[in-house]
């Protein structure tokens, strides 16, 4: 009887266990990998990209299978559904930001192309990143700008000198610091790459991307 009352418990016990892990892990991380590109055989990222806040060196790893959509107005019908049938929504972030799966075989790169080039600026795209390696881990994306943090002692007239030899545009000034501002870019890896080309530059203390990612933790 004793045994039978333990065994009894222990499938109570991982019954529960196995419930609770399947409310923490959200859809698309449970999904195994559709795109052998990128990916190891034991499902994970292979493609990583780097960038700085400040002097401490980021890495996240790139989703081949994944779209984020971000609308900036109405959320209507998706531009991505009409052009590319078969994507389907794992999940949805708010009101505004929707993650897609797109089908196998299709090149993620030249999707976003296709999408950052012919929808109007009320709806961006960008790649999904993941924080580790792993398809569980957090999930990030670029819907576009970057922060910059200017040499302290440099006044709004020597920024904007510097801004307008570069031909950048200021989206607003953060209030935490005279010299800190968000700079407008376009969606996904515009933003990465010219965040990582300004960090290096005289007089930019740190320069990153205005990332999104998820709130919650797994």
């Amino acid at each position: 009887m004793k045994f039978t009352s333990l065994t009894g418990r222990c499938l109570l016990v991982s019954t529960i266990v196995f419930w609770l892990c399947s409310v923490a892990i959200p859809s698309w991380a449970q999904q195994p990998p559709l795109s052998g590109a990128g990916m190891t055989k034991a499902g994970r990222f292979t493609q990583s990209y780097d960038w700085y806040e400040g002097e401490h060196r980021k890495t996240a790893w790139l989703n081949p299978d994944l779209i984020a959509e971000f609308h900036t107005g109405a959320v209507l019908e998706s531009p991505l559904s009409g052009l590319y049938p078969d994507a389907v929504v794992l999940e949805q972030h708010g009101e505004n930001i929707r993650i897609w799966r797109l089908p196998v075989g299709i090149d993620t790169g030249a999707v976003l192309d296709n999408l950052n080039s012919r929808v109007d600026h009320a709806v961006k795209y960008s790649p999904v990143f993941h924080d580790a390696p792993g398809p569980a881990s957090r999930i990030r994306a670029l819907p576009g700008n970057i922060i910059v943090y200017f040499n302290p002692e440099w006044d709004r007239k020597t920024i904007s000198q510097w801004l307008a030899a570069r031909e950048l545009l200021v989206v607003h000034r953060l209030a935490n610091g005279s010299a800190a501002y968000v700079l407008k870019t376009g969606p996904g890896m515009e933003a990465l790459e010219l965040a990582n080309t300004l960090h290096d530059t005289d007089g930019v203390n740190a320069a990153f991307p205005d990332w999104w990612h998820e709130t919650v933790t797994r």
